[in-house]
């Protein structure tokens, strides 16, 4: 039994290590149809976005709405795809959720 956590222990954790990286469309095409869904338009211009990084890596897209609004998606296809939306305003260059989670 003990073999047998650890085979998947260690499984899991080198399935981990091989994360894909989502490209720009896909994020954007993620976006807009997260965007259109919860707020039920089908208006979803974007009127801007931006790529964050972390140690040159990237870690998420912010895409702003052209009329209000902004999502930001994970640029891993281990992550969650929506990391944070609002209808409302838009994000800037740098932008703190939590203390711990700043772009």
């Amino acid at each position: 039994m003990k073999k047998l956590v650890f085979i998947i222990i260690v499984l899991l954790f080198v399935l981990n290590l091989f994360s894909e990286q989502m490209s720009l469309i896909n994020s954007q095409t993620v976006a807009q149809n997260w965007y259109s869904n919860i707020y039920e338009t089908e208006n979803t211009a974007i009127a801007n976005y931006s790529i964050e990084t972390s140690k040159g890596i990237q870690t998420a897209f912010i895409f702003n709405f052209v009329y209000g609004g902004f999502v930001i998606t994970s640029a891993s296809n281990d992550a969650e795809p929506i990391l944070a939306y609002n209808d409302v305003g838009e994000t800037g260059n740098s932008f703190c959720y939590v203390s711990w989670f700043c772009l």
